[in-house]
């Protein structure tokens, strides 16, 4: 005897099977109603298809031709926890290993927890990156475990460093240097400096360092110091002797008259911008952007405005 099947039934077994089998395009276009939060508490659960399909929404997009892996909107989307973002980080990278497009750009959160086999496992997954942005604070990370992740990344052109944990740069910046050598952006960003000085991981721009990146990062066209400690020394270095620079961007820096003992350090941040223009002859010189357009010229006075704190301080 023929079983009877309802109608009720019918109609529920092909809407699963429509909603599940629902071309990407059409996907996107519902799913980009919903929030990100939203969208990843809910229709990111559902099943491998949808999730694949919430990944192209809330972590990549294109622009100009470029395709972007945001990591940062982790922090969006209600996930805080490293251990979290480390395990959906992986199932997002296993998964464009199906994908024939190339990521060339990679940008975390700021502040989640890396590992030295992380940071290798992402360098064997994405070998064509041309920018990285890492967290701000990547103190677990060792000289070890980031320059033989580095030795992936010959196509770099633009790097964001966080906070390492070791007292001596330099290394790093050989790596960087012998194995970026197109690199045109560096963005040194440290933790903060009450507590990085105490443990090492606060980037010093002292005269031995200056020399290494004016000696290993020749092609350099864009530097950003973000809590860094700037010597006088170290500075001028930069200035005078990385031909290609352009442009030098100090964010929440303090300045210190001597190194390592920081004698007469200012103690207040400075946050500036500083263009290297043309002049005549085929000649060049810094400017230091001031408040409403207005601009200093010339780099003894540059450094005269940027250290007027000393005479105060160390008489």
């Amino acid at each position: 005897m023929r079983k009877k099947i309802s109608r009720r039934n019918i109609i529920k077994k092909h809407s699963k099977s429509l909603w599940k089998d629902l071309p990407e395009d059409i996907l996107v276009t519902v799913f980009n109603k919903l929030d990100k939060k939203s969208l990843f508490k809910t229709a990111y659960s559902v099943c491998r298809w949808w999730r694949s399909v919430c990944r192209l929404i809330l972590f990549w997009y294109k622009k100009l031709g470029v395709n972007y892996l945001d990591l940062s909107r982790f922090i969006n989307i209600g996930v805080d926890e490293s251990s979290q973002l480390m395990k959906l980080l992986k199932r997002i990278l296993d998964g464009l290993e199906h994908k024939s497009e190339i990521v060339t750009h990679i940008e975390f959160p700021e502040n989640i927890n890396f590992s030295d086999d992380f940071l290798h496992y992402i360098a064997q997954r994405l070998p064509k990156l041309i920018h990285l942005q890492l967290p701000c604070n990547i103190g677990t990370i060792t000289t070890v475990g980031f320059s033989k992740a580095i030795r992936n990344w010959g196509e770099m052109k633009s790097l964001r460093m966080g906070s390492i944990n070791l007292l001596d740069y330099s290394h790093i910046i050989h790596e960087i240097g012998s194995n970026c050598k197109n690199l045109e952006m560096l963005n040194i960003y440290t933790t903060d400096m009450e507590v990085g000085l105490r443990n090492g991981q606060t980037f010093v721009l002292d005269e031995y360092t200056s020399l290494q990146i004016t000696k290993n990062l020749r092609s350099m066209k864009n530097l950003v110091f973000r809590h860094c400690i700037l010597s006088k020394t170290g500075l001028k270095n930069i200035m005078s002797k990385c031909k290609c620079l352009e442009t030098i961007l100090i964010v929440r820096c303090r300045r210190a008259s001597t190194i390592p003992n920081f004698e007469c350090q200012q103690t207040e941040y400075v946050s500036k911008l500083m263009t290297k223009d043309f002049i005549e002859d085929n000649t060049t010189d810094w400017s230091l952007w001031l408040w409403n357009d207005k601009r200093i010229n010339s780099t003894p006075s540059i450094f005269k405005y940027l250290w007027q704190f000393e005479e105060e301080a160390c008489d």
